[in-house]
């Protein structure tokens, strides 16, 4: 998980900077809609996409127009745009990712000092049996 998610970020980073400079627009199902341009996500919903199928269309952007940081809501019922920046997905990219190499941190320092596995009790396991009961929490090795 910690080495998918690194990638999912770093891929989500190339997106947003890439937006800045081409976009997407395409069709996703029924009546929606979907691009990413200008450092954002849009979703849209549309009637009109029922007679008018939107294939993959590439946009060159205008280099001086920026990127769109906020969220925006447009419109109503029937026609609306849903439109989320980019940093929003990433950001919460990179926090799971940092939480999963820190989990995973931990999960190799208890086994390098030899402590419970759980790492709620941190009982020190030296002279222990491999796979034996920790006398302090109750939970089983794998199989040190």
């Amino acid at each position: 998980m910690k080495w998918g998610g690194a990638v999912v970020t770093v891929l989500l980073v190339v997106v947003w900077i890439g937006s800045g400079w081409r976009g997407v627009r395409g069709h996703i199902a029924g009546e929606y809609g979907f691009g990413v341009m200008r450092g954002r996500i849009m979703i849209d919903h549309h009637p009109a996409y029922l007679a008018v199928q939107i294939p993959l269309t590439w946009m060159r952007l205008n280099e001086y127009s920026g990127f769109s940081n906020g969220f925006q809501w447009i419109g109503g019922s029937p026609v609306w745009s849903l439109l989320v920046p980019l940093w929003f997905p990433t950001i919460l990219s990179a926090m799971t990712t940092a939480v999963a190499w820190h989990l995973d941190t931990l999960a190799r320092r208890r086994v390098r000092l030899n402590l419970c596995p759980t790492g709620g009790c941190n009982y020190d396991r030296t002279g222990l049996a491999a796979g034996s009961v920790c006398p302090e929490c109750g939970s089983r090795s794998e199989g040190q």
